[in-house]
């Protein structure tokens, strides 16, 4: 039986590109089998990324079938090779192709990124952190303690409440060159697992009618996951794209948040069902 072909958009849009994506993946749900093909994507970028390991997981879920990846080019292979794309999603995606045989030569110390590492263990929690110092010290972040302090509270939820034990983590630092050239860091964080609503009504019980109730209580401060520990980590991060330049956006299930500050916040109640929560940090400093 022959595939159903999701015709990919580009992949290099702002973070509304991720919604279109996930509604392509809706509304081709039903087939046996499905096939991504790459032919307009002429890059990724690292929020992408997060949102294709989550895509390809979402699309084996319904299928049982591994998806076919087809008409990629070198380009995007070889950025999907070095982020380690093609070994953490090996058990839901075939590669129809080979890859380059020119591959990276990873350096385990690297300042510049983190690959797409499963958060399967407090060592990755431990190493998820320590990489977020390195590739963050050039943006002389006023709050960068407090910061990895918050991203290890994110991945520890992910990895002990959120009922997934494939979530992931990707870091990147690159430079964006539009009216001025700035540093550019992106933190992804995703998993497929019982959503941020599902989490906080574990310990706290219904206390809102829509998913983006919970989402902004959650940017609130106003609750915490089942650690109990803070429950401001993400209003801190929160301030802090306020103050010194990025967004942070926060996904679970059918809604979504995209903040630039606590008074520039858009809301997007009514999105494609996607299981679990995303959170998306960009982190931005002028080139001095």
């Amino acid at each position: 039986m022959n595939p159903q072909v999701i015709f990919l958009h580009p992949l290099n849009k702002e973070l509304t590109g991720v919604e279109d994506f996930y509604q392509q993946l809706i509304q081709s749900s039903g087939a046996a089998s499905f096939a991504l093909d790459f032919g307009r994507v002429t890059y990724i970028q690292p929020h992408y990324l997060m949102a294709l390991n989550i895509g390809v997981r979402y699309l084996f879920h319904h299928s049982k079938s591994p998806i076919g990846l087809r008409n990629l080019n070198d380009q995007v292979l070889s950025y999907l090779e070095r982020m380690n794309f093609f070994s953490i999603s090996s058990q839901w995606i075939e590669l129809q192709g080979k890859l380059l045989e020119d591959t990276w030569n990873r350096n385990p110390d690297t300042d510049n990124l983190l690959e797409l590492t499963t958060i399967a263990s407090e060592d990755d929690v431990v190493q998820i952190v320590e990489r977020t110092r390195r590739v963050c010290a050039p943006l002389n972040l006023s709050n960068l303690p407090q910061i990895l302090q918050i991203l290890s509270e994110l991945c520890s939820n992910a990895l002990y409440h959120s009922g997934d034990n494939k979530s992931c983590a990707l870091i990147q630092r690159y430079w964006q060159q539009r009216k001025r050239k700035r540093r550019v860091v992106c933190i992804a964080i995703g998993d497929m697992g019982c959503g941020i609503r599902g989490s906080l009504a574990t310990r706290f019980g219904e206390f809102g009618n829509e998913q983006s109730d919970y989402l902004s209580a959650a940017l609130d401060g106003k609750t915490s996951r089942e650690t109990g520990r803070g429950g401001l980590g993400l209003s801190t991060i929160e301030t802090t794209v306020d103050q010194e330049g990025g967004y942070l956006w926060l996904r679970s299930e059918t809604a979504a948040i995209f903040s630039r500050g606590k008074y520039q916040r858009r809301i997007s109640p009514s999105l494609s069902a996607i299981p679990g929560a995303q959170v998306v940090v960009e982190f931005s400093a002028p080139m001095k």
